[in-house]
């Protein structure tokens, strides 16, 4: 019965409330939930975590949390900065706790964290969970989670370097889902050549305190205002690069821009900034 009245308090407060609310919510409860509650604001945390990028330091919480939502989210959690050997030990884990039948939402969590953490090499196991993913993804129990879930598809295939597929699950621009979305658009669109659909996400609006708003601001700069190479360069060095050097997902992207000036430019002065 607790589990049944947290999940319905975690999708009242994730459907029905602001970014701004369910941070205000949070700030106000938290030192003041008991310990059954306290699972929603560790999930509020997290949440704020995702939306703002800012900093996390309660993991191990969410690891040894009771609600399985929170330990699902330890899985993303591991994606984004672990990365994948401890999420495939993770995931094995998961698989025996819960099933589609039992709790479709959170199973389908599981598919797609299986689905991220298979290494290339695993062709056939990918093929066999990625037709699990479509077999079960017009189910109507997904519905109230499925803006995150394609948003975690999209994430999952663009590490993958799946671009078309990337692009199968970018929509319009949604101001509800983290800043991470529009970037791994731009990139998508740009690579894909597909300009109509690029000018959208440049659009897009952006909270200029977001951690990653430097990733951003750079494509802005680059594809709608269409500054030039010395800008974009001074952009890239100052204020990209020491953001990215240390991002596990998105450092490729722009260690491939410096690398592309070093060309054109013959400014090979840049490579010793991946050293």
């Amino acid at each position: 019965m607790g589990e049944d009245v947290t999940e319905i308090l975690h999708d009242f407060v994730f459907n029905e409330l602001t970014k701004e609310q369910i941070v205000s919510l949070w700030r106000f409860l938290d030192p003041v939930w008991n310990e059954t509650v306290r699972e929603i604001a560790l999930a509020l945390h997290y949440r704020i975590y995702l939306m703002k990028n800012t900093p996390f330091t309660c993991q191990d919480a969410l690891k040894k949390s009771r609600y399985l939502p929170n330990r699902i989210a330890y899985g993303y959690y591991l994606w984004e900065n672990e990365r994948h050997h401890s999420l495939t030990l993770y995931v094995d884990q998961l698989e025996k706790e819960v099933s589609f039948e039992t709790n479709p939402i959170r199973m389908f969590d599981v598919w797609i964290l299986k689905f991220i953490s298979l290494p290339p090499a695993e062709t056939e196991e990918i093929e066999k969970v990625w037709n699990t993913i479509c077999s079960h993804k017009e189910d109507p129990r997904l519905a109230s989670k499925a803006k995150i879930h394609i948003y975690n598809l999209a994430l999952a295939f663009f590490e993958k370097n799946e671009l078309e597929k990337t692009a199968l699950c970018l929509h319009a621009p949604d101001n509800s889902l983290p800043l991470t979305m529009a970037i791994v658009a731009i990139i998508t669109f740009s690579r894909l050549h597909d300009d109509e659909k690029l000018a959208s996400w440049l659009d897009a609006k952006a909270d200029p305190d977001d951690i990653l708003y430097p990733y951003f601001n750079y494509f802005l700069l680059k594809y709608k205002k269409r500054m030039n190479d010395e800008i974009l360069i001074d952009v890239l060095t100052k204020e990209v690069w020491p953001l990215a050097c240390d991002d596990p997902y998105f450092r490729s992207v722009f260690e491939q821009e410096l690398r592309t000036f070093t060309r054109k430019k013959r400014r090979y002065r840049l490579l010793a900034l991946l050293e």
